[in-house]
């Protein structure tokens, strides 16, 4: 909730700073606003209204790299940098590793093999594992061997 109010804060600074220095970037030379535009010398491709607009997203997310450091929370950037990180990681492992089960239970029942975390994938047949897909929403497939199983569609 400081977060918000400080941005506001912020803002509102900003804002009247533009309306007391009247940039003629957005203002005419008698003052008053320039419309939007670019074929003109009275209009500007960055009016009053646009400006206010991107200074609320730029306060809010600078009040946030600012003040979310001193709370203990992590930055934004921070957050940001740990979430790509660990999807790359987490598509590194998933594309570099063999198909493994994570729980033999199922393969009891089937006498499948699984194969080793190390081995490279072995010739053969593998197979979805419906138990653990529909427990944990993870498609995972289990080695079967060598010959086509009966249950395999077509």
């Amino acid at each position: 909730m400081r977060v918000l109010l400080y941005s506001a804060v912020l803002y509102l600074f900003g804002i009247t700073v533009v309306l007391y220095l009247r940039p003629s970037l957005m203002f005419k030379h008698d003052r008053s606003w320039k419309e939007f535009g670019i074929n003109g010398v009275d209009t500007t491709y960055f009016p009053f209204w646009l400006f206010c607009i991107v200074w609320a997203v730029a306060a809010h997310a600078l009040v946030r790299l600012v003040y979310s450091d001193k709370e203990g929370h992590a930055s934004p950037l921070a957050t940001a940098s740990a979430t790509a990180s660990a999807t790359a990681a987490s598509l590194t492992s998933h594309l570099s590793a063999t198909p493994a089960v994570t729980s033999l239970e199922p393969l009891k029942n089937s006498g499948a093999v699984a194969p080793e975390p190390t081995e490279e994938a072995k010739p053969g047949y593998y197979k979805l594992d419906d138990s653990l897909m529909k427990r944990k929403g993870v498609p995972r497939y289990i080695y079967v061997g060598e010959e086509k199983p009966s249950d395999l569609e077509e």
